[in-house]
């Protein structure tokens, strides 16, 4: 097992400690609902001939879970000897401002689910219009999402007037 500083770094753990973890196992920090994923990436990786990617979890020695994307190549492949070198970044932050943003999502639109008023949300980049409950009632629609909604929509004053200028801008902007 060849560790570098920089791996050490990332896990913040001396060079001893990453190499008596993972010495014995070099599974031994995946996270154990990750290692299904991570041993098929390799395996296919390595039958094949490719890189391997993945992003999953990896346990320091306290006990703590880093988010990683890897990149892999098997350098070397012998009878009594396989090399392979892999390349980590550290993806903990960007993973925890998913999980938040996607659990602020959720409690949104279950606060919007139990009013009772029209929300709409519109989706500048993919055009959509997402509706509360509500206001799929009372405006008789059937769907929860409208799909390919023209900017029209943001003119004919769907938006707080204080917003319609910066809201036209991003529509622009993006279509």
């Amino acid at each position: 097992l060849f560790v570098t500083n920089a791996f050490c770094q990332l896990m913040k753990d001396s060079m001893d400690i990453i190499i008596g973890l993972y010495g014995q196992d070099v599974m031994f920090g995946v996270h154990p609902d990750d290692r299904e994923k991570v041993l098929a990436g390799v395996q296919t990786a390595f039958e094949l001939g490719q890189e391997f990617r993945a992003t999953y979890r990896l346990r320091n020695s306290r006990d703590e879970w880093l988010w990683v994307s890897s990149t892999g190549a098997i350098i070397r492949n012998e009878p009594d000897l396989l090399v392979i070198h892999l390349l980590y970044v550290d993806v903990t932050r960007e993973r925890e401002s998913q999980r938040a943003h996607a659990m602020n999502e959720a409690l949104f639109r279950t606060a919007i689910s139990l009013t009772d008023i029209s929300v709409w949300v519109y989706d500048i980049p993919s055009r959509r219009v997402h509706q509360s409950a509500h206001s799929t009632r009372c405006r008789g629609n059937s769907e929860d999402i409208l799909k390919n909604v023209p900017r029209s929509l943001v003119e004919a004053g769907h938006y707080h007037p204080d917003s319609v200028s910066e809201a036209i801008r991003v529509f622009d902007r993006i279509h």
